[in-house]
């Protein structure tokens, strides 16, 4: 009788297979535990997919509950008005505080910020867009600082509008608020008497578009003829005169404008026969 020996050629799947196979023989109770393991976590997985997702659910519908509340209630009496509103700014906090993702989460204080500014409470307003830009897409908290910034502009905080608006730009650099971020930062310079600094921000901003605001050139002006730069000055206050339909001159005097545009014409003649 002749002793040959069979070499069974198997491709590298099918090896692995085997090789996979010849381990769990050998680690018998090993290979169970670590099954009932891998179970136990797919189990936790699955529950908690579940879980969150009820969460998210539950979460969303109970917060516009209460909006929907808050946004029916109608009373003449301002003290009810005063209870009732403090009522449900509580409740929204309270699911907003332990929502941990989903719609409430992301959002939840934006709206109660924006309910404390409708309510003008900019004290808690600024409070709570400040936090909301923590939690919020980059859109939303963008216009987060940048409503806290006004609501600190309401309180005559100029120092602390101006924190956030610095906030603002440097973590949203390319928001879609982006040109009336810098034109703020400059105002606050202005309003504080840095009109250095003022100018350095308004220079930042693009006038090319259509929409940016056209006060803009009053604040280039005031900043100027302030640094006795009256031939910009006059140029910028000229420039703003153009626009004379503009919701500039529903708060500003075009004749004290225009006044001021003559001045620094005048100061500017006389710097260049000196």
């Amino acid at each position: 009788m002749i002793d040959r020996e069979v070499t069974v050629h198997r491709n590298i799947v099918e090896q692995t297979l085997m090789n996979v196979r010849d381990y769990i023989r050998e680690h018998r109770s090993v290979t169970i535990k670590v099954a009932i393991s891998v179970g136990v976590v797919l189990v936790i997985g699955i529950a908690a997919i579940v879980y969150g997702d009820y969460k998210i659910k539950k979460d969303t519908a109970d917060f516009e509950a209460i909006l929907d509340e808050y946004r029916t209630m109608y009373t003449t009496d301002q003290n009810e008005h005063n209870e009732k509103f403090l009522r449900a700014v509580t409740r929204l906090q309270a699911i907003a505080d332990k929502s941990y993702f989903g719609y409430v989460h992301r959002n939840g204080y934006y709206i109660i910020a924006s309910l404390y500014f409708n309510e003008k409470d900019y004290t808690n307003a600024a409070k709570y867009y400040e936090k909301a830009a923590q939690y919020a897409s980059p859109l939303f908290a963008s216009l987060a600082l940048q409503q806290a910034g006004m609501a600190s502009e309401y309180l005559n905080n100029i120092d602390e509008a101006l924190r956030y608006y610095l906030l603002c730009e440097s973590k949203f650099k390319d928001g879609y608020n982006i040109d009336q971020i810098l034109y703020s930062i400059a105002r606050m310079y202005t309003l504080k008497g840095e009109y250095y600094k003022a100018l350095i921000w308004l220079k930042s901003i693009d006038v090319a578009k259509a929409d940016y605001d056209k006060a803009y050139h009053y604040y280039f002006a005031e900043s100027s003829f302030k640094l006795k730069d009256y031939k910009t000055a006059y140029e910028q206050y000229e420039k703003l005169l153009q626009f004379k339909n503009d919701v500039f001159f529903l708060t500003h005097s075009y004749a004290l404008i225009e006044h001021k545009m003559n001045l620094s014409r005048q100061f500017a003649e006389l710097e260049h026969v000196e």
